[in-house]
């Protein structure tokens, strides 16, 4: 109201009912440098860490979603705040997935074109857009995943950008439009790529080297353990995926994702990507050791179920694996004898 009163007159019922984005357009600073006053905020005190610690997180989620992020009486799924990605935090909005609709009464096809229309609305108002190029830039940079986005300028320093495909997922997406600064592609050539994520391998106090800094995408209740790996080890190295993506590549259902489809979905990346799929099939202790020394993570598969192996320790031969379940299970430890036991294929993106 204060940068435009004609504009907000003509908007006001439409910011009204979307009560987070009214937060973030009447904030003196939208995008502060930290998580955790941006999810005060926007959550109170209902706020889930994901990932990274309580000091520094990297990923807090909502633990009231419905209200949190509900627009013009649609209920999300899920609401989070995310800083794992290059280009600036986001508020990432999850309304509706093909695994999780059995949670939802929502229609995706009919909540889409209000949600678009709102955000167009706005953005027609206040004069904010930056013409029909930029509607439909950005996307995963990977030709596999398509390019799902269409983005929407607002006032406040506000990009929005709605994700949708027919069938698998509807999400909508806030990140500031000064910060947003995705990598390009001299970031994903090969010398580029090993010299980035090599500065990624820590040693904790108990001697295990391990690949730091993984994002963690938390599969939920569904069988997308395939889909949140590999969209880990994608958006690892730098890319902007999440498993819903990943999942409509890999035809996952609710149950799960069938190993040929698993390794069908990784050579597709691979064959619009700088990285080749490499399956370990000598996967012995020095193997491991080798790629986590590289700063690379191991896409492994068990019995039933898919996470990443990251680390190792000199001193025991122990290895450290990672589950897409939450931050308690982002660092696990077990002896390289039971791994054997358990594994059913490893595998590589290597740069």
């Amino acid at each position: 109201s204060k940068a435009d009163a004609n504009a907000y007159n003509r908007t006001r019922e439409t910011i009204a009912d979307f009560p987070l984005l009214k937060f973030q357009l009447e904030a003196d600073e939208p995008w502060p440098d930290s998580l955790n006053p941006l999810a005060l905020r926007l959550f109170e005190d209902k706020a889930v860490l994901e990932d990274g610690t309580k000091s520094n997180p990297r990923k807090i989620y909502s633990k009231d979603p419905q209200s949190d992020g509900r627009i013009a009486g649609y209920m999300p799924l899920k609401v989070t705040l995310d800083a794992t990605r290059h280009g600036g935090t986001r508020i990432i909005i999850e309304y509706w997935n093909k695994a999780d609709s059995h949670k939802s009464t929502l229609d995706p096809r009919r909540a889409y074109t209000e949600i678009v229309e709102s955000l167009d609305l706005i953005e027609s108002a206040f004069g904010t857009g930056q013409g029909m190029r930029a509607r439909t830039e950005g996307g995963s940079g990977i030709t596999a995943l398509g390019n799902d986005a269409e983005n929407y300028f607002l006032p406040n320093d506000i990009r929005a950008t709605v994700r949708y495909r027919n069938g698998e997922y509807l999400i909508l997406e806030l990140v500031s439009f000064s910060q947003y600064k995705p990598l390009g592609p001299e970031d994903f050539t090969t010398e580029s790529l090993h010299t980035r994520i090599l500065h990624n391998v820590s040693v904790t106090e108990d001697g295990e080297h391990f690949v730091d800094r993984i994002p963690m995408i938390s599969q939920g209740d569904k069988g997308y353990c395939a889909a949140a790996t590999i969209a880990r080890v994608l958006s690892y190295y730098g890319y902007e995926v999440d498993m819903h993506s990943v999942a409509r590549l890999a035809e996952t259902e609710y149950y799960g994702t069938t190993r040929e489809n698993v390794i069908e979905s990784m050579r597709r990346v691979c064959s619009s990507t700088p990285f080749r799929l490499k399956e370990l099939r000598t996967a012995d202790y020095y193997t491991v050791k080798e790629y986590v020394d590289k700063g690379i993570p191991i896409i492994w598969l068990v019995p039933g179920h898919a996470r990443l192996l990251i680390g190792y320790n000199p001193d025991n031969s122990d290895i450290v694996y990672s589950d897409s379940w939450g931050p308690e299970f982002a660092f696990e430890v077990m002896s390289y004898e039971e791994c054997l036991n358990l594994n059913r294929g490893m595998f590589i993106l290597e740069p």
